[in-house]
C-alpha cells in the first residue's frame, strides 16, 4: 500500500498504539505482554513494566494514562512523566475480589466524560473517573467470548469486536446486537455486513461517523466496515512492508492512521 511509513521498534507486538497527547511527535504503545512504551521516532523508552497482558489504554490528560491490565483484572493509572503506576479500578492480582474480570480496552465516555467505558470479558462496564467505582453498563449474549476493542460514536453507541464479529451496544437501551461477521464462522469474506467473515479482530476505530476500520490480524488485513453502505472491504496495509506484518493495534488522530504490527505503520487517512 502506497504512502506507508514504517517505524521500527525494539519490541515485537503492538496491541494498542496512539499518538502521545503530551508530545505529538511521540507514539505510545503496549506490547500485550508486560510493558508500556514511548517511542520518540528513533528510540523506545519503557514507561511501565511488570504488567500482565496490558492491552488497551486511554489518555485522560497530558499527564495521566489509564491502562487495561487484562491479566491483573484491573485498570492501572500511569503518570506519563514519572512512570509511576498505581491501581485505579478493580482489585489488581485478585480475580475473585475484582469487579473487573478481563479488561481489554478503555475509552472516555463521550456522553458522560466523568466516566470511562471498559470492554471487560463479555460486558461493557462503566468506571467513575473520580472514584474508580465499577458498574455493569451492558451485558452481551452468551456466544460472545471476549470483547477485545471498543469505539464510541458521537451519539454514544458503542461498537465492540470479538475476533470474528462486530457488535453494537446501544447507549440508552444498553442492548448489544450483532452487526457484522459471525461468532461461529472464521473467514475473510468481503461484501455485505451479513455476509462478511473475519478471522481475528482485536481493535476498532471510527474513520467516519458511519464507518470503522478493524484489525483482522489472522488474515493480516485491515477491514473497512461501512454501516451505511452495508459493505466490508479488505485493505492490505502489509503489502510491501519488509518486516513481518500482523495488524493488531489501531488508532486515528488528525487524519493519520497508526497501526501496530511487529513494528508501527503510519499512513494518511484517505
Amino acid at each position: 500500500m502506497a504512502n506507508v511509513t514504517l517505524l521500527p521498534t525494539s519490541d515485537y507486538f503492538h496491541v494498542k498504539v496512539e499518538q502521545d497527547k503530551a508530545d505529538p511527535s511521540n507514539i505510545l504503545y503496549v506490547d500485550g505482554q508486560r510493558d508500556f512504551f514511548l517511542n520518540n521516532g528513533t528510540t523506545d523508552y519503557t514507561l511501565a513494566d511488570n504488567l500482565d497482558k496490558p492491552w488497551g489504554f486511554c489518555q485522560i490528560s497530558c499527564t495521566e494514562i489509564i491502562l487495561a491490565d487484562s491479566n491483573n483484572y484491573c485498570l492501572q493509572k500511569i503518570d506519563r512523566f514519572t512512570g509511576n503506576v498505581s491501581e485505579f479500578s478493580g482489585v489488581c492480582h485478585y480475580y475473585k475480589d475484582s469487579e473487573l474480570k478481563y479488561p481489554t480496552d478503555v475509552v472516555i465516555d463521550k456522553m458522560n466524560r466523568s466516566q470511562l467505558l471498559v470492554a471487560d470479558s463479555k460486558t461493557v462496564k462503566s468506571v467513575e473517573l473520580s472514584t474508580g467505582n465499577v458498574s455493569v453498563f451492558a451485558q452481551a449474549m452468551e456466544n460472545v467470548k471476549t470483547f477485545w476493542g471498543l469505539a464510541q460514536t458521537e451519539n454514544g453507541d458503542i461498537y465492540l469486536v470479538d475476533y470474528r464479529a462486530i457488535y453494537k451496544a446501544e447507549y440508552f437501551s444498553r442492548s448489544i446486537v450483532l452487526v457484522a461477521g459471525s461468532p461461529s464462522v472464521y473467514g475473510s469474506t468481503d461484501g455485505s455486513l451479513a455476509q462478511s467473515t473475519f478471522r481475528g479482530i482485536v481493535d476498532i476505530e471510527f474513520i467516519t461517523p458511519h464507518a470503522v476500520l478493524v484489525t483482522d490480524y489472522e488474515n493480516r488485513l485491515i477491514r473497512l466496515v461501512d454501516f451505511i453502505a452495508d459493505k466490508v472491504t479488505s485493505i492490505d496495509v502489509c503489502a510491501g512492508v519488509p518486516s513481518e506484518c500482523i495488524p493488531l493495534g489501531l488508532s486515528i488522530t488528525n487524519a493519520t492512521i497508526y497501526i501496530g504490527t511487529n513494528d508501527i505503520l503510519i499512513l494518511p487517512c484517505k
